[in-house]
């Protein structure tokens, strides 16, 4: 099965079914869903910002354990740094989750999937990064 990294906003859409989604999803059908661990630390904070009944948090909870997540390690940390530094080293500084969403990718080789690809053009051109086809 291919796997493939989605970000924050491509996983959000496909959460709420939105109608953003739908670009989406034809892309991911029959390949695993890989998440950075920043994924889901900003997917709970959208759900205590915005005061989520524990049936949607249960519901988010259950749709994690679809996917595979790439947790912290000492490895991912590097990378982190490389795809940080090596941006912020050319003037192109990346948001630190988005760094971190990015260094999943590259570690785990696997494309990444964004809405945003702006976010991630600065990695795509110096840590090869690789983005996913819609």
């Amino acid at each position: 099965m291919t796997r493939v990294a989605v970000d924050t906003d491509v996983y959000s859409f496909i959460l709420k079914s939105s109608p953003e989604a739908q670009r989406f999803s034809e892309s991911l059908r029959g390949c695993q869903i890989v998440l950075s661990f920043q994924t889901v630390a900003e997917l709970f904070k959208w759900s205590v910002v915005r005061g989520w009944q524990q049936p949607r948090i249960d519901m988010l909870e259950y749709s994690f354990r679809q996917c595979v997540i790439v947790p912290y390690d000492r490895d991912l940390a590097w990378t982190w740094a490389r795809v940080a530094g090596e941006c912020d080293k050319r003037g192109r500084r990346m948001s630190a989750g988005d760094a971190w969403v990015a260094a999943a990718a590259i570690r785990n080789e696997i494309p990444l999937m964004t809405n945003n690809l702006r976010h991630y053009q600065a990695a795509q051109e110096y840590c090869r990064l690789r983005i996913a086809e819609v």
